[in-house]
């Protein structure tokens, strides 16, 4: 397996240069065709014909998002151009962004997305972006943080969530390509007085086995916590371990209306310091 279309979602706000960095990173590693993907829904309507006044305002505003268009297709394609420009494409979509990028991740390896700021919200992008589009996308989401604008050693040393469930088994090979080119993977597992599942108590010598018969050099680890919640113990061995990548599933579902997460996954879009790979 190796990522060969890899897409990720641009936008108009500043965190947008460095999630390209990392999507154009990844496409150099592997060798992949790198999709720049900008949600730009139409402004003109039918009704606009009727009415001259608003015919104009529609038009400025056309005008006006056509120029959004044009500044964020030239800022995609400049921050990659280290990749041969046959294997780039820059898409205008008109749909919203959970949509535009539901579309591309059906015929995409994987997709790289940014985590929320609070405080430097974007127009038209919701704030539980990232949580909808990992449940919902089918493949594997990158989510990149917005607290730093490089992660040069991204993939070097992983470290991966584990308890057994489906989510994380997913999580685990759909980053296999990263895990097969690290120096180092740790695969963890957490028990703690917060986490009562049903998967309590699991080894993780056992991935690590399976791991191996994939060329992946893993060294299992197991973590006792009555102090801190899951989530926060992993934040720990990432900050303690010098980890570069965190590999996890991302337990929930979403409906019309509500998004249920579980409290490992909303920790850590919230708090996540290192680009963290989810699978649902």
């Amino acid at each position: 397996m190796a990522y060969k279309t890899i897409a990720v979602h641009l936008d108009d706000g500043k965190h947008c240069k460095s999630r390209v960095d990392v999507a154009a990173d990844i496409a150099r590693r592997f060798d992949a065709h790198l999709i720049g993907v900008y949600s730009a829904p139409a402004i003109m309507g039918a009704h606009a014909l009727q009415d001259p006044w608003l015919g104009e305002r529609l038009t400025a505003r056309s005008d006006e998002a056509a120029t959004r268009v044009e500044a964020v297709s030239s800022q995609f394609l400049t921050r990659a151009g280290g990749l041969d420009s046959t294997r780039v494409e820059f898409r205008s979509e008109d749909m919203g962004p959970v949509e535009a990028m539901k579309t591309h991740a059906r015929y995409s390896d994987l997709i790289v997305i940014g985590q929320t700021d609070p405080d430097q919200r974007v127009a038209g992008v919701p704030a539980n972006f990232p949580e909808l589009v990992t449940l919902t996308a089918g493949r594997p989401v990158l989510v990149v943080p917005y607290y730093t604008d490089a992660f040069p050693k991204l993939g070097a040393k992983v470290l991966v969530a584990w308890n057994a469930n489906r989510e994380a088994t997913r999580a685990v090979t759909d980053a296999m390509p990263f895990l097969q080119r690290a120096q180092r993977v740790t695969v963890m597992t957490v028990n703690s007085k917060h986490d009562r599942g049903e998967n309590r108590d699991v080894p993780a010598a056992g991935i690590a086995h399976y791991l191996a018969r994939h060329g992946v050099k893993a060294e299992a680890a197991q973590s006792y916590s009555d102090e801190l919640t899951v989530g926060d113990e992993l934040l720990v061995r990432v900050a303690d371990g010098e980890i570069d990548l965190l590999v996890m599933g991302a337990y929930g579902h979403s409906r019309l209306r509500e998004i249920v997460l579980g409290g490992v996954t909303q920790t850590l879009l919230q708090h996540m310091t290192v680009p963290i790979l989810m699978s649902h």
